[in-house]
C-alpha cells in the first residue's frame, strides 16, 4: 500500500472504474489502481470529484489537504474504527498522570537515543570533537528525565537537549547549505524549511493512522491538550525527528536537492515546484521503509493502554 502525494497545481483527481486518475488540462498525468492506495496528501489548488471521494471512502482511504506551503487545512476520513471501548480507555489513561508520565519519559528518552545513534553513525565517517562532546552531554539528560514527576516538566529538558543537538547540526550538512539554528515561523533557510515540512507531513500521516487504529490523535500524553493540535501524533513523532533530520541531511548532502529547488518569499524559504517533485520522490521511498514501524509503535501504545504489554517507542537501532 502507498501514500499518494498530489502537488500538480490546477489538476483534478477523478474516478475511472476501480482506479483514480489525475488530469490537468485534459492530459492524464497519473493513473493508480485503488487497491494500491492507503492515503492521499493533497497540496494547494487541486480538485477532487465526488465520484473519486466516494471510491476512496469505500476503500478506506484517507485524505489530508494542505496549503501549497504545507500547512494542514483539514482531513477527510472514512468511518474505520468503531472501537469506542478503546477510545474510552484512551480517555481514561490520558487523565492518569502516572501512565502519561511513563509514556512521555519513554518518548523523550527514545528521541535522545535516536539523536545519539544518528550522530554516532556520522562519526564513523567524519571525526568531530564537538559532535563527540554533544553525544556525551546527551547522556546527562537521562537521570534528569527520571526525576521529573509530570509530563509537562519534560518539555524543558527535551528543549535543552535539542538545543545542544542543533548547536552542531551545521557540521552535518555540506556547503552550500548553512544552518544557523532552528527557525519555524517562518523557516529562515532551506534546511529549516525542509525540517518543518517533513515534520508536518509525518505528523499528519500519524494522525491518519491513529484515527484508523481507534485512537484519538488529539489526545496526547506528553504534549498537552490544545485546540486543533494533534497532540498524540506530536507525541509519537518525537522518536522519528532524528530520522527525518537524517533524511533531510541526505537530501542535501547527496545533492538530491540544490539551491535552485527553493524559493524565498518575505524571508520564508520553501520548496518550489521542481523541488517538491524531487522531495516527494525521495520521501515516498523513505516512508515506505518506515511505515511498518509507525504502525508497530501505535500498536504498542494500544496494547499499553489496554494493559496487555509495556509501550515500546521506536528506536533507530532496531530497524
Amino acid at each position: 500500500m502507498a501514500v499518494l502525494y498530489l502537488t500538480e497545481q490546477g489538476s483534478v483527481l477523478k474516478k475511472t472504474g476501480k482506479r483514480v486518475i489525475v488530469k490537468k488540462e485534459g492530459e492524464k498525468i497519473a493513473d493508480i489502481p485503488i487497491i494500491k492506495l492507503d492515503s492521499l496528501l493533497i497540496f494547494g489548488n487541486i480538485q477532487v470529484t465526488t465520484q473519486a471521494l466516494k471510491l476512496l471512502f469505500q476503500n478506506g482511504i484517507d485524505l489530508a489537504f494542505f496549503t501549497y506551503y504545507g500547512k494542514l487545512s483539514g482531513m477527510l476520513q472514512p468511518i474505520k474504527s468503531k472501537n469506542i471501548v478503546l477510545r474510552n480507555k484512551h480517555f481514561k489513561k490520558a487523565n492518569n498522570n502516572n501512565f502519561g508520565l511513563k509514556i512521555a519519559k519513554k518518548l523523550v528518552k527514545s528521541k535522545i537515543r535516536n539523536i545519539k545513534y544518528m550522530l554516532n553513525n556520522h562519526l564513523k565517517n567524519y571525526h568531530s570533537d564537538k559532535i563527540s562532546n554533544v553525544i556525551k552531554d546527551l547522556d546527562k539528560f537521562f537521570p534528569k528525565i527520571d526525576r521529573k514527576n509530570k509530563p509537562k516538566n519534560l518539555l524543558g529538558i527535551e528543549g535543552v537537549a535539542s538545543q545542544r543537538y542543533y548547536h552542531i547540526f551545521n557540521k552535518l550538512v555540506r556547503a552550500p547549505f548553512k544552518f544557523h539554528g532552528r527557525s519555524r515561523r517562518p523557516p529562515k533557510d532551506e534546511i529549516n524549511s525542509l525540517l518543518s515540512f517533513s515534520y508536518v507531513i509525518l505528523t499528519n500521516e500519524l494522525s491518519l493512522l491513529l484515527n484508523a487504529c481507534g485512537l484519538d490523535p488529539y489526545l496526547g500524553f506528553y504534549h498537552g491538550i490544545q485546540y486543533g493540535r494533534p497532540s498524540l501524533a506530536l507525541d509519537l513523532i518525537e522518536p522519528y525527528r532524528p530520522v527525518l533530520d537524517r533524511f533531510v541531511i541526505n537530501l542535501l548532502n547527496l545533492k538530491t536537492l540544490s539551491k535552485d529547488d527553493f524559493g524565498n518569499k518575505k524571508s520564508k524559504y520553501y520548496l518550489n515546484k521542481e523541488g517538491r517533485k524531487k522531495y516527494f520522490r525521495a520521501y515516498h521511498q523513505f516512508s515506505e521503509k518506515y511505515r511498518d514501524s509507525y504502525i508497530n509503535q501505535i500498536e504498542s501504545l494500544k496494547k499499553s493502554i489496554k494493559r496487555e504489554s509495556r509501550f515500546q517507542p521506536f528506536l533507530m537501532k532496531d530497524l
